[in-house]
């Protein structure tokens, strides 16, 4: 123990810092108040999604018990001869519709949830981490000091190592997924995502504890968890141990988050130059090939990250970084989460935002990037509206018989030319321009015959020529 306290006294960079100096007070206000609103949002999500899961689980359990519930039962066998097998006379119709009912019942009770909300999920909690661990920073400014006794500064150093760490592995599985599913077409199994999800974990946790662990809390050296800076972090005295336990894996992340997705957006533009776009075919095709915005994922990512890493390779290399630097980095990794929450909100939300109904729907959700989805040279999109075909003039319906403009001189009565078909018209007026509606015409014939006495089961047709209230619907009458 005394090595220890002397070597926290010949290095009081790593020591109790109190009072806080102005600087550095104004600067932990600014990582407070954006770590809270990261952590807000992330949490609030993380509820959301939690929430939505779980029905998701239940609603998929009743549905198949419900499936099961509604199965009929098999027919009953009366002659006992089995000649069509072990169910009934209609053995194999029924057989037939037994193991449809088995599928249905097993894609209710199978059926996973979309791989790109689980890897979002997972993000979202990486994110909470790096997002408690700043907020942690409160503590200091309630105390005018950092104290690395503290058990506050032992898990603000554990919660951003692994928050830090597990952020950014998670940032480049979502970045794999998504250049695998729209550059080579290929979705991983469902336990590959899951066996690849613990994993992350488990090697993020892994790479903390053990070095806690071997290293006996950094006994030598004064803590493992020390004030790094404006807060607490791995010991400056395990050099070795910051750059293969995290940075090394940051950095590594840092290179292949941007390399995927500039890959992806690459392959985006050249397939979209092999095939250009018909005109007035296919518009609401997602087109990249001429807007890069869809590499604002990995400028977010770096825009967050990289200022920190390179302070402390710097510190590591033996430079002097300010204290000012390190806050204006830590202001913005533990605004990641929040970047997060937006991007992924807004970008992706018909996963993220999705009903219920549809977690099991396998969606990229390339196609609700807005940036996306506007053809070049244009704002908005385009609606195209069609209805039926009109009917051609003397086509009409009953086979034998031929609807259209006729006149019935025997039966003192005229027939004006019949409209079959529903039409729909596209109206703006002058209270609402943006108006659609629809008007529904609906004609009925009524057929009679002379000198034969009417069925009592059917209404009288003559008291049946009055339209309706709406004055959309036409009644006939043709004798034969």
């Amino acid at each position: 123990m005394a090595s220890s306290a002397e070597y926290v006294k010949s290095h009081p960079e790593i020591g109790n810092l109190t009072p806080l100096p102005a600087s550095l007070h104004s600067g932990l206000v600014a990582i407070s108040i954006f770590a809270l609103l990261s952590f807000i949002l992330t949490s609030s999500l993380f509820l959301y999604l939690t929430f939505k899961l779980v029905t998701w689980h239940l609603r998929k359990k009743s549905q198949a018990k419900s499936i099961t519930r509604n199965i009929p039962e098999p027919q009953p066998v009366t002659d006992f001869t089995f000649e069509d097998g072990a169910f009934g006379p209609d053995g194999e119709f029924n057989k037939v519709a037994h193991d449809r009912n088995v599928q249905r019942i097993r894609a209710a009770k199978n059926k996973p949830p979309n791989q790109f909300l689980i890897l979002i999920y997972n993000l979202i909690i990486a994110d909470m981490h790096q997002g408690t661990a700043f907020l942690l920073s409160v503590a200091w400014i309630r105390k005018q000091g950092l104290f690395i006794d503290a058990p506050t500064c032992f898990v603000q150093g554990f919660f951003d190592s692994n928050g830090d760490l597990s952020s950014s592995l998670f940032i480049t599985a979502i970045a794999i997924h998504t250049y695998l599913s729209v550059v080579k077409g290929y979705r991983p199994p469902q336990n590959v995502l899951y066996a690849g999800t613990i994993g992350i974990w488990v090697f993020v946790y892994c790479l903390s504890v053990i070095p806690l662990l071997a290293t006996r809390n950094g006994r030598a050296v004064g803590g493992f968890f020390v004030r790094a800076g404006p807060w607490c972090w791995i010991n400056e005295g395990y050099q070795d141990l910051r750059l293969f336990t995290h940075y090394i894996f940051i950095f590594l992340s840092l290179v292949s988050t941007t390399t995927l997705y500039i890959t992806i957006y690459w392959s985006l533009r050249k397939q979209a130059q092999r095939e250009p776009e018909k005109p007035g075919e296919n518009e609401s095709q997602v087109k990249t090939s001429h807007n890069p915005a869809f590499l604002i994922y990995a400028l977010i990512y770096v825009t967050c990250t990289l200022p920190l890493a390179v302070g402390r390779i710097a510190t590591m290399a033996g430079a002097e970084v300010p204290l000012g630097y390190y806050c204006f980095a830590g202001t913005l990794i533990a605004s990641n989460g929040s970047f997060d929450c937006l991007l992924f909100g807004t970008t992706r939300h018909s996963i993220v935002f999705s009903s219920t109904d549809d977690i099991d729907v396998e969606d990229t959700g390339l196609e609700t990037f807005a940036f996306m989805r506007t053809p070049e040279g244009r704002f908005g999109n385009k609606v195209w509206i069609q209805g039926g075909q009109p009917r051609p003039k003397g086509n009409g319906v009953g086979g034998w018989w031929v609807l259209g403009e006729w006149n019935c001189a025997d039966a003192g009565m005229s027939q004006a030319r019949m409209r079959t078909n529903s039409q729909e018209s596209l109206q703006s007026g002058k209270e609402n321009d943006m108006a659609i509606q629809m008007d529904v015409i609906t004609s009925m014939t009524i057929e009679t015959e002379r000198n034969k006495e009417r069925d009592l089961r059917f209404p009288d047709p003559a008291r049946s020529e009055a339209p309706s209230i709406t004055g959309h619907e036409q009644a006939t009458r043709r004798v034969v």
